[in-house]
């Protein structure tokens, strides 16, 4: 992962030292080389080059999220313009609240395709893995036959479609959808019932079968304190933080009450 990480950041250096900022065509010339990549049905090894092929199947992926980032690259150059302009002209450019507000826009879009990523889903990218999505993607590379030489090879996100795979409509059809985010909710909600019962059933355990005052107290201080901790986690509101966490070291502190004074 360092390793990766050093590369890039390598290139993205080599690729700032020849891009001309004052052009706004500069965005694309940063952008278009990770915008569409070679996809093969095995997952490339170390050092191999994409014309190293003919042993695997082998389509293209187009990132539409790239296609955003991009956007996003030209909106913020023209707003930095229209900064400028107001600054030191004291003038009013023209469509400036309009590029703004593509600008917010366009961020909100982003915020959207971050949410409705999927491993195998993804309705952002067209990639050659699903059969109906690699015969428009070759049937739009047909007439581009030498770009193939300087896209990146990555890997496949699932298995590989035939043209007898029954397709999956972009982003799924309702019923799925439906069936998909309810089972999920109902995992989640069956994870939250199962840790909820696990902080109220181990503290009466232990505090029954270890009835003392010492045994109480540190049990009570270390079960509030990781739940506390949980509860931050997991809420983002610093309200709903402090209620739950201070109804469970009430119901807590009942019990070690209730324990200590039977005994």
């Amino acid at each position: 992962m360092i390793l990766k990480y050093c590369r890039k950041k390598k290139q993205d250096d080599e690729e700032s030292q020849y891009l001309d900022y004052s052009d706004k065509k500069w965005a694309i010339k940063h952008h278009a080389s990770y915008i569409i990549n070679l996809v093969g049905s095995e997952r490339p090894d170390p050092g191999q080059n994409n014309t190293d092929l003919s042993d695997q199947k082998w389509s293209y992926r187009v990132n539409f999220a790239e296609l955003q980032r991009l956007r996003l690259r030209q909106l913020q150059h023209t707003l930095v313009d229209h900064a400028v302009t107001i600054a030191t002209t004291r003038t009013h450019p023209e469509n400036w609240p309009k590029d703004m507000r593509e600008y917010v826009q366009a961020l909100q879009d982003y915020d959207y395709m971050g949410q409705r990523r999927q491993p195998r889903a993804d309705p952002f990218l067209v990639t050659g893995e699903r059969y109906v999505d690699r015969c428009i993607l070759e049937a739009a590379m047909s007439l581009e036959p030498n770009a193939k030489e300087s896209l990146k090879l990555v890997g496949p996100l699932g298995f590989w479609e035939t043209k007898d795979t029954q397709p999956e409509p972009v982003g799924g059809t309702r019923t799925d959808n439906y069936r998909r985010g309810w089972v999920k909710g109902f995992y989640t909600r069956v994870a939250a019932a199962a840790m909820g019962g696990i902080f109220l059933i181990a503290p009466m355990w232990l505090m029954v079968l270890q009835n003392t005052m010492y045994t109480g107290l540190v049990a009570t201080t270390l079960f509030v304190g990781v739940f506390g901790f949980l509860m931050a986690y997991f809420l983002d509101d610093l309200k709903d933080v402090m209620s739950t966490t201070a109804a469970y070291a009430a119901v807590l502190v009942v019990f070690v009450g209730l324990t200590t004074s039977g005994s």
